[in-house]
């Protein structure tokens, strides 16, 4: 993941988008499990935790996919700006609260 570079300009991965949503959740107090949707290949060992529990709280759309019950997240693809923008908007007003 860079080296430990930031590398700004670097378009971001959707894996490394989940990783940055779990923690903004984490830190905002959600305590839940670390997920237990099964994957598709492609997902990197460091990221399986968070790509598992966006997918488990549907923060996603549809470029999702499902087949046999293992969820394609796609987490080497490139994150959309409109897929950014609706993972903010989901974070800020859920349809149902991710905190009790």
């Amino acid at each position: 993941m860079g080296n430990g570079l930031f590398e700004p300009k670097r378009i971001i991965k959707r894996e490394e988008a989940a990783v940055i949503t779990l923690k903004l959740l984490q830190i905002s107090g959600f305590q839940g499990s670390a997920g237990n949707a099964k994957l598709a290949a492609g997902t990197s060992p460091w990221a399986d935790e968070a790509v598992k529990a966006v997918v488990d709280l549907q923060i996603h759309g549809p470029e999702v996919t499902v087949s046999n019950g293992i969820y394609d997240y796609g987490s080497q693809h490139g994150l959309k700006r409109a897929e950014l923008a609706a993972i903010q908007y989901y974070l800020m007003l859920p349809e149902q609260p991710l905190m009790q």
